[in-house]
């Protein structure tokens, strides 16, 4: 959502300024506008206009498949009717990242145990 990835850009540019941080030239914060539970992809612009958001979905691709993510806020994917409904999260849940080709941990599961949570839009693995 466009409004609070502005505020937030806003706010802790403000906070760092305060401080006395200044940013190294062609530096940024390390903040994306990007739907962190769909696959790493380059959106291409598709008019002038949209330039800046092409470029912020490039560096994001770039965070999303080279660094580490430290955090995510949003809404977690448990909801039965969820937009992110993608073969990407789904196997990501389910407990394979098709993005790097190996077996991660089942957001279904705790200590191997599952903890019984099926969303409609999820076909079994």
């Amino acid at each position: 959502m466009m409004a609070p990835y502005t505020v937030c850009h806003l706010k802790l540019g403000l906070l760092l300024s305060r401080s006395g941080f200044e940013f190294a030239e062609g530096e940024r914060l390390g903040v994306y506008l990007t739907n962190s539970l769909e696959e790493p992809q380059a959106l291409f612009e598709a008019s002038p206009f949209l330039k800046a958001l092409g470029q912020e979905s490039v560096e994001a691709g770039r965070v999303k498949r080279n660094a580490p993510v430290m955090v995510l806020l949003g809404n977690p994917p448990y909801s039965g009717h969820s937009a992110n409904a993608g073969n990407f999260l789904a196997r990501l849940l389910r407990g394979y990242d098709t993005l790097f080709g190996q077996d991660t941990e089942s957001y279904f599961h705790i200590d191997g145990v599952n903890i019984g949570l099926h969303p409609v839009w999820m076909t079994p693995a």
